[in-house]
């Protein structure tokens, strides 16, 4: 908690051998603040000014300023503001005793609040969905104010993020906007008059399913890729095989005990216990790393570099002829879309569709079993996951056929499948 107290800075001795009063405030760190009192050092006895001509009006001017400190910073505290803002900001407030100094209503900058919103931000990724929201708006109205931000201006935003993302990738956009503003509401740094939502409708539509049946898995499991495309597809099963595990939490994984994997989701915090399959374990040992159990982060600073190479190869897989003179590369991919994610859901539509209970998935997924508060009270047998992922795997080794890829490729293709080596 914030606090602040009288300071006579003994160690800063003017030409006149005055010294000055200050406020010592702590808070993110340490700061003072001159209060442009200046006393010899008989003059001041730790409490009040002592031995001085105007003693007793300066003592008054001093006791205001200590008490309107102390009353904003409690004020600060009680609103919660006070999490928000940085040295020199409570520091503004306490010279100028105005709690609301640079956070008026008409002088409020909306890239301000989401920067003090990304800072207060838990988890990583929550803090770059928020900075991503606002780069855009930086690139569309930089230094907009609160007051600006009216139908208008959400309607004109929204026109520009339509160039390159759809309904879905503007809504994430304006629904970051709408959180912070409803922040600095909540907080008391913006009039609730000015709240734009109220008439602004955010826009979205059903995400499509990310799924695959166990014909289209089994054509990316056996399709002949190409060289490089190899281990991407192979990621793509582990995925599938460890249960729709994330990426980032599949590339720093460290170790395998006792037939297991532990680790935390790095997305939500929650703790995962997975047996790993002979059917995984091969992919393991096949792209096992060293300092890491697998290769992925012995070569890349980030992940998501990792993650970017992964998913557009995984779109790319399918048909390839050379056509032309130079011999130039005409793919057909099965699925213009795909990526890991669907290694998740076509998990989890398997699991259904063979008769695993919905509890059972959702444990398997590390979703809330039943309401949050019932699910408190549920230690899940995690040898039921164990099984259901078992089962998952075993119909699909079934489902398989010698050639699978071609069955389902004539149907969702236009090659000429007599010219193909297969």
């Amino acid at each position: 908690m914030a606090s602040v107290k009288p300071y006579f800075d003994t160690r800063s001795e003017r030409k006149d051998g005055t010294y000055p009063l200050k406020l010592a405030v702590t808070h993110k760190g340490s700061f003072t603040v001159n209060l442009k009192i200046y006393l010899k050092k008989n003059q001041w006895d730790g409490v009040q000014i002592v031995n001085h001509p105007q003693k007793r009006k300066l003592n008054q001017g001093f006791s205001n300023k200590l008490q309107t400190a102390k009353t904003n910073i409690i004020n600060l505290h009680s609103s919660g503001e006070i999490r928000f803002l940085s040295n020199k900001e409570l520091k503004l407030i306490i010279q100028t005793g105005d709690i609301k100094a640079e956070s008026n209503e008409s002088g409020y900058k909306l890239a301000e609040h989401f920067k003090r919103y990304i800072a207060a931000a838990n988890k990583p990724k929550t803090a770059e969905t928020y900075q991503y929201t606002l780069d855009k708006i930086n690139l569309f109205s930089e230094g907009v104010m609160f007051n600006e931000v009216d139908y208008g201006w959400l309607k004109e935003f929204e026109r520009f993020l339509s160039t390159g993302s759809g309904i879905n990738a503007r809504s994430i956009h304006l629904r970051n906007i709408r959180a912070v503003f409803n922040d600095a509401i909540k907080y008391r740094l913006v009039s609730q008059n000015i709240y734009p939502f109220r008439e602004f409708k955010i826009k979205s539509e059903k995400t499509a399913k990310r799924s695959l049946t166990v014909e289209e898995l089994n054509l990316i499991r056996f399709f002949p890729v190409e060289p490089h495309q190899e281990k991407y597809r192979d990621f793509f099963m582990l995925v599938f095989y460890l249960i729709g595990i994330n990426v980032i939490d599949l590339v720093n994984l460290k170790e395998i005990k006792n037939g297991r994997i532990n680790y935390k989701r790095e997305k939500t915090g929650k703790q995962y216990d997975i047996k790993v399959l002979p059917e995984a374990m091969e992919l393991i040992e096949k792209y096992k790393g060293s300092d890491f159990l697998l290769f992925p982060m012995d070569g890349y600073s980030d992940y998501r570099d990792f993650r970017h190479r992964l998913n557009e190869n995984l779109k790319e897989i399918g048909f390839l002829e050379r056509k032309g003179p130079g011999g130039k590369k005409i793919r057909t991919p099965f699925f213009t879309n795909l990526s890991t994610y669907w290694a998740r859901h076509s998990w989890a539509t398997i699991a259904s569709k063979n008769g695993v209970p919905k509890d059972v998935i959702s444990a398997a997924l590390g979703h809330e079993i039943g309401s949050k508060t019932t699910s408190i009270y549920i230690d899940y047998d995690q040898d039921l996951v164990d099984k259901a992922n078992r089962k998952v795997v075993d119909y699909l080794n079934k489902s398989s056929c010698l050639n699978p890829y071609v069955l389902f490729a004539k149907e969702k293709t236009r090659i000429d499948f007599e010219r193909i080596d297969l």
